[in-house]
């Protein structure tokens, strides 16, 4: 005689639970996974280059602070992603530190063929910038940029490592009249010194450096005729971070570019 199958119910109810228990953790085991192929903080590096990024006080014992670093902070909190204490190096060793894998991320970082080869790029930037000359006050009357001719003849100061336009640097490199520094901020007391005669720099940094080294009826920018002007990004090395996060922080990134904190946090890094 057949007769129906009638299953137990707290069988049943032990079941669901376990599936769901099941789903749970296959969810947390997804998102940890989406954030780093490393360890369970990111290990994140930049320079010290203000108002982006640098130490609170300009005292090394202190944290990292600056426009680009509170974004960062900001949308790795919204995305419940954790990360350690970021780390300041000179440019060029925290370049060789993100081309290497030996660290999850770096910012503020601008385009490369180079660094698109080993890490990802959010398809948004933490901010557009335009990178110009900087002239003594006292020369504005005889300097100007229009092509990169006008710089012929005299000496230019540039920083190692720096992306900046190919067609700059095989400029530079042809005529050979620059010299090369660590930072920015070198750059600019060789200006002050007369021991250069323009200086390239990213804006917002410039004239940072400028209020810094009170120089600011001394030295002017060259606005009108930026080299280029390109997106300031967070990278993230292809090998240790996946490719879902980027996309996520790009998301939410862009998102928040459009809300009352951001603008809030531009002003206060680049309103006078």
């Amino acid at each position: 005689m057949w007769c129906a199958y009638s299953p137990d119910p707290k069988l049943i109810e032990k079941t669901v639970a376990s599936l769901i228990f099941l789903k749970h953790m296959l969810l947390a085991i997804l998102f940890s996974s989406q954030y780093s192929l490393a360890s369970d903080k990111l290990n994140i590096a930049t320079d010290n280059w203000p108002p982006y990024e640098f130490y609170l006080n300009n005292d090394p014992n202190q944290p990292v602070t600056g426009f680009s670093t509170e974004i960062i902070q900001t949308i790795f909190r919204q995305l419940k992603v954790a990360h350690k204490k970021i780390a300041i190096y000179p440019w060029a060793r925290a370049e060789l530190l993100i081309l290497k894998g030996k660290i999850d991320a770096l910012y503020s970082v601008s385009s490369s063929e180079q660094r698109k080869q080993c890490c990802y790029f959010p398809d948004e930037p933490l901010i557009n910038s335009p990178w110009i000359f900087f002239i003594r006050r006292q020369d504005q009357d005889r300097l100007f940029f229009r092509s990169f001719d006008d710089l012929t003849g005299y000496l230019v100061g540039a920083v190692r490592s720096y992306s900046y336009t190919p067609e700059f640097w095989q400029y530079l490199k042809t005529k050979g009249n620059y010299q090369l520094v660590g930072s920015d901020e070198q750059n600019f007391i060789k200006l002050l010194a007369n021991r250069v005669d323009f200086v390239i720099s990213e804006y917002g940094n410039g004239k940072s450096l400028i209020r810094k080294l009170q120089a600011q009826n001394k030295v002017i920018p060259l606005e009108d005729t930026p080299i280029k002007v390109t997106g300031l990004y967070i990278i993230f090395h292809k090998k240790r971070v996946s490719h879902n996060l980027v996309v996520q922080f790009s998301d939410q990134l862009k998102h928040f570019k459009q809300t009352a904190a951001y603008q809030s946090l531009y002003n206060k890094y680049f309103t006078n």
